[in-house]
């Protein structure tokens, strides 16, 4: 224990960046459109929308009495909504979840429940719809702030793959 004594480590350190050295690269135009097309499903931005749901859960599809129970719960949600109560009223009276019926921005997915979306993403803005019926029960959607895919104009993102570009030669060099 006498000889015992704590590790002294001295340490010195530097920081570089790319400026710090004589390396210079400018990607041509050609290159960093090349970039951006190769690339393209990064700068593209899926379509989406605001959805709101009342869900009437169905646990047993072989249960008549339950099916019967939650088919006529959600039908009498449907009615409320038609005679013009709130949809986040209708939601937090009749819906099995805890809340208003928000569920908040979705993306359209590829492949993924395509019917149950294709149903969603086809209603318009702030259009309730029919009684969809699922594995999981009964629902009723109301879509709001539908927004199409779109595409990132090369010109927004043209500064930024040009400074990726940079970073990635800088890299490779050293």
């Amino acid at each position: 224990e006498k000889y015992r004594k704590a590790a002294q480590v001295k340490v010195k350190s530097i920081s570089l960046s790319p400026a710090d050295f004589d390396y210079k690269f400018e990607p041509t135009e050609e290159e960093v459109r090349a970039r951006y097309n190769a690339s393209m499903a990064s700068y593209t931005i899926p379509e989406s929308l605001n959805l709101s749901q009342i869900v009437v859960g169905v646990e047993d599809w072989y249960n008549k009495e339950e099916v019967d129970a939650a088919k006529e719960k959600i039908d009498a949600a449907a009615q409320e909504l038609k005679e013009g109560k709130s949809f986040a009223d209708t939601a937090t009276k009749y819906s099995d979840t805890a809340d208003d019926g928000k569920i908040g921005s979705i993306e359209k997915p590829d492949g993924e429940l395509p019917e149950l979306y294709e149903f969603i993403f086809a209603l318009k803005d702030n259009e309730i719809s029919e009684v969809y019926e699922s594995d999981f029960g009964y629902h009723i959607f109301m879509a709001t702030d539908h927004k199409e895919k779109a595409v990132i104009p090369f010109e927004e993102v043209k500064a930024d793959i040009e400074s990726d570009m940079r970073d990635e030669s800088f890299a490779s060099a050293y």
